[in-house]
């Protein structure tokens, strides 16, 4: 892992964890066009419409079988999301 800034107690927690930490968790793309919070805040808005956030390790909160005391979801700003060669999210605008 790198970063701009400190992370020494984001790497602690993942050198401490065990299990499935390093495996692909889960993708959440924002489909509530009533949301109005900001995007690029820092904060992961997940029902923002075109909002995509990626998550890595445990995933049984979704329904998935990844099993680890560690989970990180990050939001991807901007993101461009193609389905079946159909854009879905471009530029982080729901299509």
């Amino acid at each position: 892992m790198t970063a701009a800034n400190d992370m020494s107690g984001l790497k602690a927690a993942y050198d401490a964890a065990g299990g499935a930490k390093d495996r692909f968790g889960f993708i959440d793309i924002g489909l509530n066009p009533e949301t109005r919070l900001p995007l690029g805040t820092g904060r992961i808005i997940w029902t923002a419409p075109g909002s995509v956030t990626v998550g890595f390790g445990d995933n049984r909160a979704f329904g998935g079988s990844n099993t680890s005391d560690f989970g990180i979801p990050a939001q991807l700003g901007g993101a461009t999301v193609t389905i079946d060669g159909r854009p879905v999210v471009v530029n982080g605008r729901l299509r």
